[in-house]
């Protein structure tokens, strides 16, 4: 019994402390599970309020950063895709859910597509071609019209008496430029042709107003005149709107140069043509000078005149009536640059030097080939000027003015505007004899035009 009784004891131990195990596995277990789940949750909950926390702080992770990317560079795109994920199934007013994350999102795929792919620039509507005339022909219009306020209408007035001995009144028109000025005069340059044996001249300015004006000064051998206007006769307001010709460099025109002719060039007032420089080699021959003339594509009238500005609204031609060509119609124009001088001297009424020699050049090739002198041989002597009444004549050679050589007879020009009318002169020229030419000398007092 008492073996017994011990065995039951130890029994009874046995499976006590085996128990105790069982309880504290158990509660170790719980334990673990517990924490675990709580972790999980913890986690859970902290991934899951973590963006929505820095979204109210405003914090930015710089997962946006790709958007932003691929939307452009306008600082537009991280904004907008936050507004689309916290937007996203709201509903409209009817109540009908609208899915705005859908049609956001599909707008950054197509975004994020093309913003893969080079940007194109949408294509500009090309013009027609009748735009672009009507535009070349405005742009035209906007270069002459400040030009246009320099030029002027002259009528040069004759009274006369018809088959009846009824009076009235001849006028012939032509057109001119504002040239220059003083305190007293408004000067105008002109066609000289209208204004012999007038009665009375008459100019018509930009704007209309019309004012007496008075011959002071022309030029034979082109055929230009300055007459001039009082200042006092003309108002402020005519005053204000007109303005004084800008000469531009005819030195730099060359053939093709596109051009503008204004004035009177087919005999009418307020007349405008565009064209080109066709040549620029052509000379006109007149005593004592050579003026290189400008021909051009333009069509015009042998009495015509008026002037050829170049695309910067400057005046590099003067077109003069008889000028023109009479075989094809197109205007002609002295080249202003040559003939800055003599405007000058017209507008300060100054007499310029005069022997009275037409000329054409000698060059070293014609020399060579012909046995001709170098220098300018004499095509044509003026009845009692200087020249004829010393002797010179037709096919003389000019080699020599004073102690100066000519070369051509632009440079017999240039020699001569050196002197003053009063002044002698020693002329050396080439004269061809029986024998070959022979050095005769002319003492010559230059005279005046």
């Amino acid at each position: 019994m008492e073996n017994n009784n011990n065995d039951s004891g130890f029994i009874k131990e046995t499976v006590k402390n085996k128990s105790k195990k069982k309880i504290f596995l158990t509660r170790l277990i719980a334990a673990v599970i517990i924490a675990a789940a709580a972790a999980f949750a913890a986690a859970f909950v902290f991934a899951f309020t973590l963006p929505v926390a820095k979204k109210a702080a405003g914090v930015n992770d710089g997962s946006d950063s790709k958007i932003s990317i691929s939307m452009g560079s306008d600082g537009t795109a991280e904004n907008d895709q936050s507004d689309d994920i916290s937007d996203s199934n709201s509903q409209d007013k009817n109540g009908e859910e609208t899915n705005e994350d859908d049609t956001d999102v599909e707008s950054e795929a197509t975004s994020t597509s093309s913003s893969s792919e080079p940007v194109q620039t949408p294509p500009v509507e090309e013009k027609t071609y009748v735009e672009k005339y009507r535009e070349l022909h405005q742009e035209l219009n906007e270069i002459s019209e400040p030009v246009e306020k320099s030029i002027v209408q002259v009528t040069g007035i004759t009274s006369l008496t018809d088959y009846f001995n009824q009076a009235y009144e001849n006028e012939q028109k032509t057109s001119g430029i504002i040239i220059g000025e003083n305190q007293e005069n408004l000067f105008v340059l002109t066609d000289y042709a209208i204004l012999s044996n007038v009665e009375r001249i008459q100019v018509e300015f930009y704007g209309g107003e019309y004012v007496d004006a008075v011959y002071q000064s022309h030029d034979a051998d082109t055929g230009m005149a300055i007459i001039k206007i009082d200042v006092n006769d003309i108002s402020q307001e005519t005053s204000n709107s007109i303005a004084i010709a800008e000469l531009g460099n005819s030195y730099n025109v060359r053939r093709g140069d596109p051009i503008i002719a204004l004035g009177s060039p087919m005999g009418y007032y307020d007349y405008m043509a565009y064209g080109t420089i066709t040549s620029t080699s052509n000379i006109v021959s007149a005593y004592d000078e050579r003026y290189p003339v400008f021909t051009t594509s333009i069509s015009g009238s042998t009495g015509g005149n008026g002037i050829i500005i170049n695309l910067d609204g400057e005046i590099v031609g003067i077109i003069i009536s008889g000028t023109s060509s009479l075989s094809d119609h197109t205007i002609n124009a002295y080249s202003v640059s040559y003939m800055k001088k003599m405007f000058e001297q017209l507008l300060n009424n100054e007499k310029r030097p005069f022997i009275g020699v037409k000329g054409a050049d000698v060059t070293s090739e014609i020399a060579e080939k012909t046995g001709i002198p170098k220098g300018m041989i004499i095509t044509g002597v003026k009845e009692g000027s200087p020249a004829m009444v010393a002797g010179l004549n037709e096919n003389d050679v000019i080699v020599k003015i004073g102690d100066d050589t000519v070369m051509s007879a632009a440079g017999y020009a240039a020699l001569l505007k050196e002197y003053k009318a009063g002044d002698k002169v020693d002329i050396i020229a080439m004269r061809k004899g029986a024998e070959g030419y022979a050095e005769v000398e002319f003492n010559i007092v230059v005279g005046e035009k």
